[in-house]
Protein backbone atom coordinates (compact mmCIF):
# COMPACT_ATOMS: atom_id res chain seq x y z
CA UNK A 1 0.00 0.00 0.00
CA UNK A 2 1.38 3.43 -0.88
CA UNK A 3 2.63 6.03 1.92
CA UNK A 4 0.67 8.67 0.21
CA UNK A 5 -2.48 9.47 -1.44
CA UNK A 6 -2.91 11.68 -4.50
CA UNK A 7 -6.17 13.78 -3.37
CA UNK A 8 -8.73 13.85 -6.42
CA UNK A 9 -8.17 17.64 -6.59
CA UNK A 10 -4.54 18.01 -7.10
CA UNK A 11 -4.16 14.74 -9.74
CA UNK A 12 -4.74 16.75 -12.72
CA UNK A 13 -1.56 18.77 -11.20
CA UNK A 14 0.66 15.39 -11.57
CA UNK A 15 -0.53 14.39 -15.10
CA UNK A 16 0.11 18.04 -16.14
CA UNK A 17 3.81 17.16 -14.51
CA UNK A 18 4.25 13.73 -15.85
CA UNK A 19 3.95 15.28 -19.24
CA UNK A 20 6.05 18.09 -19.30
CA UNK A 21 8.56 18.38 -22.19
CA UNK A 22 12.16 18.73 -20.11
CA UNK A 23 12.26 22.31 -21.51
CA UNK A 24 9.49 23.07 -20.16
CA UNK A 25 10.45 21.04 -16.52
CA UNK A 26 13.74 23.39 -16.50
CA UNK A 27 12.21 26.50 -17.81
CA UNK A 28 9.64 25.92 -14.37
CA UNK A 29 12.86 25.47 -12.28
CA UNK A 30 14.99 28.03 -13.17
CA UNK A 31 11.94 30.15 -12.68
CA UNK A 32 11.57 28.68 -9.24
CA UNK A 33 14.99 29.62 -8.49
CA UNK A 34 15.17 33.29 -9.68
CA UNK A 35 12.04 34.28 -7.51
CA UNK A 36 12.35 36.07 -4.38
CA UNK A 37 12.39 33.79 -1.62
CA UNK A 38 8.93 33.78 -0.21
CA UNK A 39 7.03 34.68 -3.34
CA UNK A 40 5.92 31.14 -3.50
CA UNK A 41 3.70 29.74 -6.28
CA UNK A 42 2.58 33.09 -7.41
CA UNK A 43 5.90 34.82 -8.30
CA UNK A 44 6.64 31.68 -10.52
CA UNK A 45 3.77 31.71 -11.81
CA UNK A 46 4.28 35.48 -12.82
CA UNK A 47 7.98 35.26 -14.24
CA UNK A 48 6.42 32.30 -16.60
CA UNK A 49 3.79 33.96 -17.89
CA UNK A 50 3.73 34.36 -21.44
CA UNK A 51 6.81 32.26 -21.39
CA UNK A 52 6.63 29.04 -21.30
CA UNK A 53 3.94 26.69 -23.77
CA UNK A 54 1.14 26.06 -20.86
CA UNK A 55 -2.67 27.68 -20.94
CA UNK A 56 -2.31 29.75 -17.39
CA UNK A 57 -4.78 27.63 -15.80
CA UNK A 58 -2.48 23.99 -16.51
CA UNK A 59 0.67 26.90 -15.77
CA UNK A 60 -1.18 27.39 -11.95
CA UNK A 61 -2.18 23.88 -11.64
CA UNK A 62 1.68 22.88 -12.62
CA UNK A 63 3.16 25.08 -10.16
CA UNK A 64 0.96 24.43 -7.01
CA UNK A 65 1.44 20.80 -7.60
CA UNK A 66 5.35 21.04 -7.75
CA UNK A 67 5.02 23.22 -4.54
CA UNK A 68 2.86 21.14 -2.64
CA UNK A 69 5.05 18.29 -3.65
CA UNK A 70 8.40 19.71 -2.32
CA UNK A 71 6.22 20.75 1.07
CA UNK A 72 5.57 17.16 1.49
CA UNK A 73 9.07 16.68 0.97
CA UNK A 74 10.35 19.40 3.33
CA UNK A 75 8.68 17.16 6.06
CA UNK A 76 10.04 14.33 5.87
CA UNK A 77 12.89 14.68 7.40
CA UNK A 78 13.78 10.92 7.56
CA UNK A 79 13.02 10.17 4.09
CA UNK A 80 15.45 9.99 1.18
CA UNK A 81 15.28 11.00 -2.05
CA UNK A 82 14.85 8.20 -3.52
CA UNK A 83 12.79 7.07 -0.95
CA UNK A 84 10.36 10.06 -1.78
CA UNK A 85 10.14 9.48 -5.27
CA UNK A 86 9.33 5.74 -4.64
CA UNK A 87 6.63 7.00 -2.31
CA UNK A 88 5.61 9.10 -4.75
CA UNK A 89 5.47 7.11 -7.91
CA UNK A 90 3.17 4.43 -5.85
CA UNK A 91 0.96 7.12 -5.21
CA UNK A 92 0.55 8.14 -8.49
CA UNK A 93 -0.21 4.18 -9.61
CA UNK A 94 -2.85 4.43 -7.24
CA UNK A 95 -4.19 7.40 -7.91
CA UNK A 96 -4.52 6.99 -11.79
CA UNK A 97 -5.78 4.05 -13.96
CA UNK A 98 -3.71 2.13 -16.48
CA UNK A 99 -0.77 4.31 -15.63
CA UNK A 100 2.08 3.38 -18.39
CA UNK A 101 5.60 3.03 -17.06
CA UNK A 102 6.65 5.60 -19.51
CA UNK A 103 4.41 8.11 -17.93
CA UNK A 104 5.32 7.08 -14.42
CA UNK A 105 9.13 7.47 -15.04
CA UNK A 106 9.00 10.91 -16.54
CA UNK A 107 7.18 12.03 -13.45
CA UNK A 108 9.47 11.02 -11.57
CA UNK A 109 12.31 12.38 -13.73
CA UNK A 110 10.36 15.93 -13.53
CA UNK A 111 10.16 16.01 -9.97
CA UNK A 112 13.48 14.88 -9.18
CA UNK A 113 14.42 18.14 -10.53
CA UNK A 114 12.27 20.17 -8.83
CA UNK A 115 13.71 18.20 -5.64
CA UNK A 116 16.92 19.24 -6.76
CA UNK A 117 16.20 22.98 -6.19
CA UNK A 118 19.11 25.34 -4.40
CA UNK A 119 18.26 26.64 -0.89
CA UNK A 120 16.61 29.83 -1.71
CA UNK A 121 13.44 27.11 -3.02
CA UNK A 122 13.81 25.12 -0.13
CA UNK A 123 13.54 28.11 2.02
CA UNK A 124 10.61 29.31 0.24
CA UNK A 125 8.88 25.91 0.45
CA UNK A 126 9.20 26.00 4.49
CA UNK A 127 8.72 30.11 5.10
CA UNK A 128 5.36 28.99 2.95
CA UNK A 129 4.46 26.02 5.45
CA UNK A 130 5.49 28.30 8.63
CA UNK A 131 2.98 30.67 7.79
CA UNK A 132 0.04 27.97 6.56
CA UNK A 133 0.38 25.93 9.66
CA UNK A 134 -2.32 26.74 11.52
CA UNK A 135 -4.49 25.91 8.50
CA UNK A 136 -5.80 29.33 7.45
CA UNK A 137 -4.27 31.99 5.81
CA UNK A 138 -4.66 35.33 5.16
CA UNK A 139 -6.23 36.66 1.31
CA UNK A 140 -8.20 39.43 1.30
CA UNK A 141 -10.22 41.77 3.54
CA UNK A 142 -13.00 44.86 2.76
CA UNK A 143 -14.82 46.91 4.99
CA UNK A 144 -18.82 47.39 3.49
CA UNK A 145 -20.24 50.38 5.27
CA UNK A 146 -24.09 51.39 5.23
CA UNK A 147 -26.74 53.70 7.34
CA UNK A 148 -29.81 51.77 8.29
CA UNK A 149 -32.51 53.80 9.45
CA UNK A 150 -34.45 53.38 12.98
CA UNK A 151 -37.86 53.65 12.33
CA UNK A 152 -40.55 55.53 14.79
CA UNK A 153 -43.53 53.83 15.31
CA UNK A 154 -45.19 57.24 14.15
CA UNK A 155 -43.64 57.01 10.38
CA UNK A 156 -45.18 60.37 9.79
CA UNK A 157 -42.58 62.20 12.14
CA UNK A 158 -40.10 64.23 10.05
CA UNK A 159 -37.10 63.35 12.24
CA UNK A 160 -35.78 59.35 12.15
CA UNK A 161 -33.03 58.09 13.99
CA UNK A 162 -30.03 55.94 12.02
CA UNK A 163 -26.89 53.68 12.77
CA UNK A 164 -24.18 53.11 10.36
CA UNK A 165 -22.81 49.82 10.10
CA UNK A 166 -19.64 48.11 8.98
CA UNK A 167 -18.96 44.61 8.17
CA UNK A 168 -16.00 43.35 7.95
CA UNK A 169 -15.06 40.60 4.92
CA UNK A 170 -12.25 38.32 5.90
CA UNK A 171 -11.35 36.24 2.86
CA UNK A 172 -9.07 33.27 3.85
CA UNK A 173 -7.37 30.35 2.09
CA UNK A 174 -7.79 26.85 3.94
CA UNK A 175 -6.44 23.91 1.61
CA UNK A 176 -7.02 25.00 -1.93
CA UNK A 177 -10.20 26.91 -1.15
CA UNK A 178 -11.21 30.44 -0.30
CA UNK A 179 -13.95 31.00 2.71
CA UNK A 180 -15.15 34.34 3.68
CA UNK A 181 -16.86 35.49 6.37
CA UNK A 182 -18.24 38.75 8.09
CA UNK A 183 -18.17 40.93 11.38
CA UNK A 184 -20.54 43.50 12.04
CA UNK A 185 -18.72 46.58 13.64
CA UNK A 186 -19.53 50.15 15.07
CA UNK A 187 -16.98 53.15 14.89
CA UNK A 188 -16.00 52.13 18.54
CA UNK A 189 -14.55 48.72 17.16
CA UNK A 190 -12.83 49.91 14.06
CA UNK A 191 -10.99 52.04 16.07
CA UNK A 192 -10.11 49.15 18.09
CA UNK A 193 -9.11 46.89 15.79
CA UNK A 194 -6.98 49.65 14.19
CA UNK A 195 -5.33 50.09 17.53
CA UNK A 196 -4.72 46.44 17.72
CA UNK A 197 -3.40 45.93 13.93
CA UNK A 198 -1.02 49.35 14.98
CA UNK A 199 0.49 47.70 17.88
CA UNK A 200 1.21 44.95 15.89
CA UNK A 201 3.05 46.41 13.19
CA UNK A 202 4.96 48.22 16.03
CA UNK A 203 6.31 44.83 17.45
CA UNK A 204 7.15 43.71 14.20
CA UNK A 205 8.90 46.52 13.52
CA UNK A 206 10.76 45.90 16.80
CA UNK A 207 11.21 42.41 16.35
CA UNK A 208 13.10 42.96 12.82
CA UNK A 209 15.47 46.10 14.58
CA UNK A 210 16.44 43.99 17.51
CA UNK A 211 17.13 40.55 16.00
CA UNK A 212 20.76 39.62 15.08
CA UNK A 213 21.33 41.38 12.12
CA UNK A 214 23.18 38.28 10.34
CA UNK A 215 19.09 37.44 10.12
CA UNK A 216 17.66 38.00 7.05
CA UNK A 217 13.89 38.26 6.67
CA UNK A 218 11.82 36.61 4.68
CA UNK A 219 9.05 38.39 2.79
CA UNK A 220 6.42 36.90 1.35
CA UNK A 221 4.16 38.63 -1.87
CA UNK A 222 0.88 39.42 -1.61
Amino acid sequence: MAKYRIPEQVRPGFELIAKLKATQAKAIKTAMKNSAVGSGPDGTIKSLQGKIDLNRPDLINVVETIFSILALYSNEEDTTPDEFLENIASAYEDSVADVKTSEKNKLIKNIKLFLDSDEQVSNSIKAATLLSENGKLFVESRVLSDIRLVFDDDLKKPSQTAVVIHRLKFEYLEGRRINEFYVSLEKKHLLKLKDTIDRAIEKDKLIRKNTYKDISFIETEE
